[in-house]
Order: C-alpha cells, then structure tokens, then sequence
C-alpha cells in the first residue's frame, strides 16, 4: 500500500513545517526532521504517539504524464507527486497522517486509490483521513479475530470446524456463474464484498437427468501427479497423453458451456444443502426446485472457499488447510 499526493514543487514544504502540520491532525505523529524533502529518499523513521517506532518510504519525483492523465480537473501547475509507501499496521497508519499533513501544507491532493480521484481542501483531507483511519483499524482488528481463529484452528479439527462453516451456509441466496478465461466454477453469496466466495477448476453437476462434467482433464493430471511421473515413458505414451488432455479439455469445455448457458435462466440459488465429501471435496444442492447438484472435486489445484475472513484449501496432496 502506498499514499500519493500530487502538487507543485513550488511549495514544497520545510521538513518542520510538514511536522507542525502534522500535529494539527490526529495520531500524534512525530517525524524525524532532520532532513531535506526534496533531497531526501528512502526510509523516513516516525513514531504514533507514545507507541513504538515506525516509518515508511519516502519518494519525491516528478509527475508524469501518465499518472495525472486518468484523474479529472487536475490543476496544471502540478508538477510533482510524492509517495509514502507502508510496510505494516503502524506504518500504513503513520503514512496516511503524514501524506495528508503534506498535502495541505502544499495546497495539493491525495489520490484516493479506490475511486480514482483526488481529495483536495483541508474539510474534505480531514474527512478523508478520519475515514481511512477508521477503515485501517477495523481491517485491523479484524485480522486480529482470524489470526485468534487460527490459532485456535491449530488445536482443533479442522473437518469438524469445516462441517459447521459449510451447515451454516444452507438457507443463504447464493450466485452460480462459470468464468471461461479462468475455468472455475464459483459459488459466492451475493453481498458485497462477498461474504463467502467457493471456486474451483474441476467440478461435476447434475440437473435432472442433465449430467455435465468440467474435471476430466484434472483427473488425467491428478493420475500423473499420482503416477509420480514427470512425463510419460516414451514419446508413443507422450502423444497418447497429450491426446487424452485434448480431448478432456475439449469435453471440459463443451459441457461448461452448456452449464453457463443453464446459469444464464437463473438469477440466484438457494443452498438447500451443503456438505464435505470427507477428502474427495465439497458438494452443494441449489434450489429452489428444480435442484441443482453441484461436486467441486479436489483435484490437481484442489478448492478454493473463502469464509468471514478465513481461506479453506483442499487438495488430494495437502490436504485441508485454513489460512
């Protein structure tokens, strides 16, 4: 993460005057001063108030082209961008403080990265500021919850802690789609960001009488991996694997465009059942009626399910994993 302020060079700022800016913004961030800002690069040491020191780069350079041209209004006198970039917690914390402070004492604006724009004037910098700090440490304790989560996980069985992840998903409206550039099947729920995300590359579904299959070729490749092979023994079986692989990805694709074409009829799903094939992978039963089964299976890249923060990993070799 980095923090971009644009402005003139004309009124680039004395490091004591970017430090008593500074002090008039929450966080009590106390820079080292003894430099020369438009000299100087490199890490710059700070501390928050009386926590522990901290720091982050500093990168004074001239504005490109390219950088001002996808922001609008962008006065023309502005000629330089400085960038603060962060490392943990404290230094993405001490960063923002610091690239605002900057900012009004420059008269110039920080880029804010999600919307692509520019906040400039000291309300709308404070305001910014206020929100970004609050966002920061929400991310923050947030990470603290899982990395308690974690540790806990280590202790525990991580089928039975899956088990009850996967039992409270029945109920919830859900998105089905197939993305074609990369291959997965992905299950999300529909808020936003999602709040729990499932993708995989080989899977199986059953739609009535409808039986459609995009893991053939991970199951040729699981074979290989599982044969311990690097290549076939000879350039006869080399051709007649290659040959397979062909045709598994050419069965792949057929029925994953007959099942992104069914998708396409139906806006969302609701889990009806959702449950652990022990090692094999994760099975799910969409409704309303009529019901859609759906296996994603854990082979060759295995699955991929993101939960409230945590990440589930399952393949043949792993096994189950949280991060």
């Amino acid at each position: 993460m980095s923090c971009q302020i644009l402005f003139a060079r004309t009124h680039l700022p004395s490091a004591e005057a970017w430090q008593a800016m500074a002090a008039l913004l929450p966080g009590d961030l106390q820079m080292d001063t003894d430099i020369e800002p438009e000299a100087f690069e490199g890490w710059l040491p700070c501390r928050l108030g009386q926590g522990a020191e901290t720091g982050f780069e500093y990168w004074l350079d001239a504005l490109s082209l390219e950088e001002g041209s996808d922001l609008q209004d962008l006065p023309p006198e502005w000629d330089a961008c400085l960038v603060l970039e962060n490392t943990d917690w404290d230094s993405h914390r001490a960063a923002l403080i610091a690239g605002v402070a900057w900012a009004m004492a420059v008269h110039g604006g920080v880029v804010d990265e999600d919307r692509n724009r520019l906040i400039c004037g000291e309300t709308k910098l404070r305001a910014w500021l206020s929100a970004q700090l609050a966002g920061l440490d929400a991310m923050q304790a947030q990470e603290q919850q899982h990395e308690t989560r974690l540790a806990r996980l280590d202790q525990q069985d991580l089928h039975a802690e899956l088990d009850k992840v996967l039992a409270s998903l029945i109920g919830q409206r859900v998105l089905l789609r197939y993305q074609p550039m990369m291959g997965f099947l992905e299950l999300l729920h529909q808020q936003q960001p999602p709040q729990w995300h499932l993708f995989a590359r080989a899977w199986q579904a059953k739609y009535g009488e409808l039986k459609l299959d995009g893991s053939r070729d991970a199951r040729l490749q699981q074979q290989q991996l599982q044969s311990g092979l690097q290549a076939p023994d000879s350039e006869q079986d080399f051709e007649h694997w290659q040959q397979s692989r062909e045709q598994a990805e050419a069965a792949d694709q057929q029925d994953s465009e007959q099942l992104a074409a069914l998708l396409a009829n139906r806006e969302h799903w609701v889990v009806e059942q959702a449950h652990r094939n022990g090692q094999e992978g994760l099975h799910f039963v969409l409704g309303p009626a009529p019901l859609l089964q759906v296996r994603w299976l854990s082979l060759a890249a295995g699955i991929s399910f993101r939960h409230n923060g945590l990440r589930w990993s399952m393949n043949a070799f792993q096994k189950l994993a949280a991060s």
